[in-house]
């Protein structure tokens, strides 16, 4: 089955465009700790 994005173009085997550009630091690179979840609940959180 074939999924696409909201733009016609097709998810399977590339993946879509995130909303927020969050980079990944050398911590998360050596699995020390996620920094993109961490900011990403940080920044979810700040919002309510």
């Amino acid at each position: 089955m074939v999924s696409f994005q909201k733009n016609c173009k097709i998810l399977d085997g590339s993946g879509t465009e995130s909303d927020i550009k969050i980079e990944r630091n050398i911590n998360q690179i050596l699995w020390k700790f996620d920094t993109q979840l961490k900011k990403l609940r940080s920044l979810i959180l700040s919002e309510n």
